[in-house]
């Protein structure tokens, strides 16, 4: 178990034995998006594999042996938790911010890159209302925090696993995510 910046209850720390933490980080973050649990899944799923598949998995082996992987399978875990018991389209997470009118923020756009872009909301009621300021979310501001210190050569990949078209409508997204293997290992490795 890892602690990424008070994100200890929904993180995991994995890598080979005997190496922790000399080598580069691969970070991979699910459940940005409350609703998206196919992602906290996969997630679950990769941790699986990567723990059962060192001594028997040669891709796996070298996966642990190259990287120290750090894994949060639920970014949002309130909002997830939310859409277990109230609302299972609920898509951000379930904090009010100061002045504001409805709950939630979109994770995905609160990121400090790019905030406020041009799919990202500044209306608090909005499914993408992208937070008050960038980084006001407590989950981006620990995993931020933990990636900065960490000041070694990273990896980052977020599991995405909502729509099958992009904004455009084209369906290259669904076309692509066909082609990779139905095992998480073999899709990223």
């Amino acid at each position: 178990m890892a602690e990424l910046g008070g994100l200890a209850e929904s993180s995991l720390g994995l890598g080979a034995p005997g190496n922790q933490g000399n080598k580069p980080i691969a970070y991979i973050q699910g459940g940005i998006h409350a609703r998206e649990w196919v992602s906290q899944a996969t997630m679950m799923g990769l941790v699986k594999q990567l723990i059962d598949g060192y001594n028997t998995n040669d891709k796996v082996k070298a996966m642990l042996d190259t990287f120290d992987w750090y894994i949060v399978p639920v970014l949002n875990p309130d909002g997830y938790s939310y859409t277990w018991t109230n609302d299972r389209m609920w898509r951000k997470n379930r904090r009010t911010a100061d002045g504001n009118v409805c709950t939630g923020i979109d994770l995905n756009r609160n990121y400090a890159y790019e905030w406020g872009g041009d799919e990202a909301s500044p209306v608090s009621c909005s499914e993408t209302y992208r937070g008050p300021r960038p980084l006001s979310e407590p989950e981006h501001r620990g995993v931020t925090s933990f990636l900065l210190e960490n000041n070694k050569p990273m990896v980052f990949i977020s599991s995405w696993m909502f729509t099958a078209t992009d904004s455009t409508g084209s369906t290259h997204v669904a076309t692509r995510a066909r082609k990779l293997s139905p095992c998480p290992i073999d899709a990223i490795w």
